[in-house]
């Protein structure tokens, strides 16, 4: 009776599925792996701006950033079972800290998204290109939108502290968040945040869209758990 031979090809497409297994949890970490505060923090932010939406019921539906051609739908996304902030379920999508502020309540909106997939660019590919004075528009569920302006680009190592997210109080913000694109084969070598004060707010509807809205959760602070 013959011998059975190893087939090379098989061992080959084996090897290939763990290589493409292990990149899409790399990339999900990438994203994912954004603490959160012991407890809300005291602003230290910029002042001034318009104030604060008062909007209980508006919640962000898309993200657009004409410097870099972002038009992106937001999705709301909580805490994992690890402390750390959600992330979209799309990589063409970013998520929306929903525990957290509202964009253009007082405080430090979140929004995270993922540089790149194994599809390819994903929505915050571009968010290192951005320039201090760049717009960015957040439109919420009840017609308006928000019009920030960045006033800080930076970046930090990966397993650094990102110092004044999920603050509570003070002049509206928006804080953008993504890993960089430096790979140093094991991981993300560092963190890029985009930093953005509200500017102006328009096209104000007396009542919330009722499609694709989703209901504002209640304001609550971040969990346990060291950054």
């Amino acid at each position: 009776m013959a011998e059975r031979r190893s087939r090379p090809g098989r061992h080959l497409r084996l090897a290939g599925r763990w290589i493409a297994l292990f990149v899409l949890l790399a990339l999900v970490a990438g994203a994912a792996l954004i603490l959160l505060p012991r407890a809300p923090f005291t602003h230290r932010g910029p002042t001034g701006g318009p104030p604060p939406v008062a909007a209980p019921m508006a919640v962000p539906e898309r993200l657009q950033i004409p410097a870099i051609g972002l038009d992106a739908r937001v999705e709301s996304v909580g805490i994992t079972t690890q402390g750390t902030m959600g992330v979209p379920t799309d990589p063409g999508d970013v998520g929306w800290y929903a525990p957290g502020v509202r964009p253009g309540e007082s405080g430090d909106a979140v929004m995270d998204g993922f540089t790149e997939w194994t599809s390819g660019p994903a929505a915050f590919a571009g968010l290192s290109r951005l320039r201090v004075g760049d717009e960015v528009d957040v439109h919420l569920s009840d017609g308006r939108r928000l019009t920030f302006r960045v006033y800080r680009l930076a970046r930090f190592p990966f397993n650094q502290s990102l110092p004044g997210l999920f603050e509570r109080g003070g002049a509206p913000r928006l804080s953008l968040v993504t890993s960089s694109s430096r790979w140093n084969g094991t991981g993300y070598e560092d963190r890029v945040e985009v930093d953005a004060r509200l500017a102006s707010v328009t096209g104000a509807s007396p009542l919330p869209s009722t499609t694709g809205s989703r209901p504002a959760p209640a304001p609550q602070p971040a969990p346990s758990g060291g950054r």
